[in-house]
């Protein structure tokens, strides 16, 4: 049987990271997001909060090849 995740020590780290350009980095702001479980409201884990920076990181970086 599973059990649910109760605290974001139960998820570690691995999740506040967004993956650009093939490198794990930190929002460019550093601002996080709380991912919150709805039945419960508890606080699972955060993510960062790309901004218009980050995703102009994200896109401009060209396209590889196939």
């Amino acid at each position: 049987m599973t059990t649910a995740v109760q605290s974001m020590a139960d998820l570690g780290s691995g999740f506040r990271r967004m993956y650009i350009n093939g490198k794990w980095t930190d929002a460019s702001t550093g601002e996080t997001i709380d991912v919150i479980n709805p039945a419960t409201e508890v606080v699972l884990s955060k993510v960062a909060a790309g901004s218009a920076q980050d995703v102009d990181a994200a896109v401009s970086r060209q396209p590889l090849p196939v």
